[in-house]
């Protein structure tokens, strides 16, 4: 029997058409570098928590995204372009303030596009639309189906989403458990 190779779950962004506003960009988070990294998750993670997407009594903190990333997943960060040495407007080089994020993990089986969201003051720009192109484009190049949640009362994200070809999956209930020391023994 043939061994079938699998579709690489590394996600790029060479010659993908993102579209952003000016001054804008989208890149993969990158934990090899721990400075960085740290740095880049404490700004995702101050845009999740002001878009209200996840916290870490969630799950949703650096130790999980490095694991995913590193099983991978992939978290896209927008934010503004570095400025250039010399630029009266550059006034630090510190890492720059996350204006968005779209996260995607697998289960070996499809993608889920989960954490996606525009900062506030931020919304209505274009910014959302250009940041799900791109994710699609990295997920079209995987070659598996993706699949996300979203409230029913997210009305701007319903557009969004069904204007990119989501489909409404039917009425059916999702449960999770998110502290395990719940789990009972035996059910």
């Amino acid at each position: 029997m043939a061994s079938v190779t699998p579709p690489s779950l590394r996600f790029s962004l060479r010659d993908v058409n993102y579209g952003f506003p000016h001054g804008l960009r989208v890149r993969l988070y990158d934990p090899s570098d721990a400075t960085k990294s740290q740095a880049d998750f404490s700004s995702v993670s101050a845009l999740w928590m002001l878009c209200d997407l996840g916290n870490p009594t969630r799950g949703d903190n650096k130790s999980v995204v490095d694991r995913c990333v590193s099983m991978g997943g992939g978290l896209f960060i927008v934010e503004e372009e570095p400025r250039q040495v010399g630029d009266p407007a550059c006034v630090s080089s510190s890492a720059s303030e996350c204006i968005a994020t779209a996260w995607v993990s697998s289960d070996g089986r499809r993608l889920f596009l989960h954490h996606f969201g525009v900062t506030p003051g931020r919304q209505r720009q274009g910014i959302g639309r250009a940041l799900l192109k791109t994710v699609l484009d990295c997920v079209k190049r995987v070659g598996m189906q993706v699949r996300l949640e979203v409230a029913r009362t997210n009305t701007a994200a319903l557009a969004l989403y069904t204007s990119a070809g989501f489909a409404y999956l039917g009425d059916y209930l999702q449960y999770i458990i998110r502290d395990i020391s719940k789990i009972p023994d035996s059910p």
